[in-house]
């Protein structure tokens, strides 16, 4: 009879033992599905998440996202009780089996420590963004709020410990490799938003003086539009006040006023880069252009600058886009310019309306700008729609920032506003030197061949250049510039093609290369380009990589139109940077 009640008791233990691990094997399961719907939803990315203004794919927006959050924690936390369980107790104090039944439940404790603290962080957020449109006034809270809610979330997120026991079985061990580098992706998702949040939030709260710099597109530098108008902006507590706005021309040095780069002096120092402000970006490198456009402002008495915004026609459509319209004094006419008719009225519009007027042409640049910004100052905008628009705009190099300040710069970065030239870029930029306006009428199509040699790869980069400017354009866009040997509709200018650092000595073929030499992290050639109105040029450029290379980031030329690619029988518009499998392509 006592051995029959022993097995019985041995049998119900067994049967609540497997039930139990049954039970948490289930609430694991339920749990990781959730946070696996939330990736399906595309909010692998926590910036994208506080940028994302519309119902992801499976409707986990910023009102739903906590709650659900909240319910894989709860599924991870009944797991994790489950296999603490005293019906469990006497298989913990087995070797073997104690140690992955201990290791399982470490991973659900961690896991709900890591999901209750992202549905916390969630919840903050959302509950900051339910009155969606914020003033002046509330940005420097929201933002203070937001960086708090990150930093609590960090917090959490360093708490964690992921068990390190040796001789886990196959499956949990998998599951404790996978759940550590999900932690480690998580924890630099946090950082990432918490130094890009915290930088905003300097920024906004003040004082901070920055140098904004208006480029048109209809006259092209290389990874930027020319810079042609510059005002101060003064923010603090929120607030932006701008000053006016004057056209770059008149900025000009008889004297060099800033540090020369080396590279950029031995390449484009004869432009004279550190006097004449349209000249500043010939280097798509905006770090060392807004350096320069710092000191050249200070040096020319007009204060110290805490950092530098450089926007083009794009990046104020971008801007336009989430403030709506804005109205402008045009020759004593208030017009209204909006995301639709933004480029149009600034890459020919302008013109058509001031065939004679430089100056007035130059003050509607000028004056949609400092429309832009001061509506952005004064309308209702979130936090979330101003991360929204500098990040699309930095996507495309539309709106760069650059900040002396290391907090602020660090934001810049995360954000991808910087404007940087990695090691491995490529970049077409086609510099505008026949004084006219003609880039807008200029098309560019850019082929990637890529070939094996057996000790590294060859890349060909062929590029063809349209010059399709119709008849009839104002003379300020078709040309002749006074005193130059072009005529009417002639393009002429620089194709300088950024490669990788790397690279071998290239050869072009359809041109002559005229400068070459470093640039930074990466090298330049420049061949000169000149086509009359309705004729075209193809420049085929052959350089070769070691194995070590295996991508290629291909940079936005922010040209409208863009560059039209095509690579391994893929094509795109060059308006946001694109990376190249060198690997899967040869």
């Amino acid at each position: 009879m006592a051995s029959a009640v022993v097995i019985l008791v041995v049998a119900l233990w067994i049967a609540g033992a497997v039930l139990q691990t049954i039970a948490a094997a289930r609430s694991l399961d339920a749990g990781v599905v959730t946070l696996e719907g939330l990736q399906a939803a595309g909010s692998g990315d926590l910036l994208t998440s506080l940028t994302e203004t519309s119902d992801a794919a499976a409707g986990h927006d910023a009102e739903t996202l906590p709650a659900t959050l909240a319910t894989a924690g709860a599924q991870f936390a009944d797991a994790a009780a489950r296999l603490g369980s005293p019906v469990l107790a006497p298989v913990r104090v087995t070797p073997f089996l104690g140690r992955q039944l201990g290791a399982s439940r470490e991973l659900a404790e961690a896991a709900r420590t890591v999901t209750n603290a992202a549905a916390d962080a969630a919840a903050t957020l959302a509950d900051l963004d339910e009155d969606g449109a914020r003033l002046p006034s509330d940005r420097v809270e929201v933002a203070q709020a937001v960086r708090d809610a990150l930093e609590i979330m960090h917090t959490e997120l360093s708490s964690v410990e992921i068990p390190t026991t040796d001789a886990l079985i196959g499956p949990i061990e998998s599951a404790r490799q996978t759940f550590d580098e999900e932690l480690a992706t998580l924890t630099t998702a946090v950082d990432d938003a918490l130094t890009a949040v915290s930088g905003v939030a300097v920024m906004l709260e003040g004082p901070t003086r920055y140098l904004v710099i208006a480029a048109n597109n209809a006259e092209m530098r290389a990874g930027s539009a020319m810079f042609l108008q510059a005002g101060p902006m003064d923010i603090d507590d929120g607030t932006f006040t701008l000053g006016e706005f004057e056209p770059t021309e008149a900025l000009y040095s008889e004297e060099p006023q800033a540090r020369l780069d080396p590279d950029i002096a031995a390449l484009w120092g004869d432009l004279e880069p550190s006097q004449e402000w349209r000249n500043l970006n010939l280097t798509p490198r905006f770090d060392e252009a807004a350096r320069m456009a710092a000191e050249m402002w200070t040096a020319a008495g007009r204060g110290e600058l805490d950092g530098v915004v450089a926007v083009d026609i794009i990046g104020l459509r971008n801007i336009l886009e989430v403030i709506g319209p804005v109205e402008v004094d045009v020759d004593g006419t208030l017009r209204s310019i909006d995301a639709q008719n933004v480029a149009q009225e600034l890459l020919l519009g302008q013109y058509q309306q001031f065939p004679d007027d430089a100056s007035g042409r130059r003050e509607v640049l000028g004056r949609v700008a400092s429309a832009a910004f001061t509506a952005l100052n004064e309308g209702e905008l979130s936090m979330r729609d101003l991360l929204d628009v500098l990040r699309r705009s930095g996507d495309g190099r539309n709106l760069l920032l650059w900040s002396d300040e290391a907090e602020q710069r660090a934001a810049w970065d995360v954000l991808g506003l910087t404007g940087e030239v990695p090691e491995n870029a490529v970049l077409p930029a086609l510099l505008n030197r026949g004084g006219n306006k003609l880039d807008q009428f200029v098309e560019m199509e850019a082929e990637l061949v890529i070939s094996d040699t057996g000790n590294g790869r060859r890349l060909t980069v062929a590029i063809t250049i349209r010059n399709e400017a119709p008849s009839g354009l104002p003379r300020y866009v078709e040309g002749p510039f006074p005193g130059s040997d072009f005529v009417a509709g002639e393009y002429f200018g620089l194709l300088a093609l950024t490669i990788p650092t790397g690279a071998g000595d290239p050869s072009l073929e359809g041109g002559t290369i005229i400068r070459a030499g470093p640039d930074g992290t990466s090298r330049v050639v420049v061949a000169p380009v000149r086509l009359l109105r309705g004729e075209s040029t193809e420049m085929v450029f052959d350089f070769e990589l070691s194995e070590g290379w295996t991508e290629l980031d291909v940079l936005p030329s922010t040209r409208v139109p863009a560059v039209s690619w095509t690579a391994d029988g893929t094509s795109w518009r060059d308006d946001a940077t694109r990376t190249v499998d060198l690997e899967g392509s040869s």
